[in-house]
């Protein structure tokens, strides 16, 4: 039981991770987007 709540919460968590990395990498894209705009 104990076994099965641990994969279960790393697996979120591992979910989670994805989530905030594919933000971090929109935000950075649309940050060097918006620089080259600028320039």
């Amino acid at each position: 039981m104990i076994f099965k709540s641990t994969i279960t919460s790393r697996s979120f968590y591992c979910f989670q991770a994805g989530k905030f990395g594919v933000f971090i990498f929109r935000y950075a894209k649309a940050k060097r987007f918006f620089g080259v705009l600028k320039r």
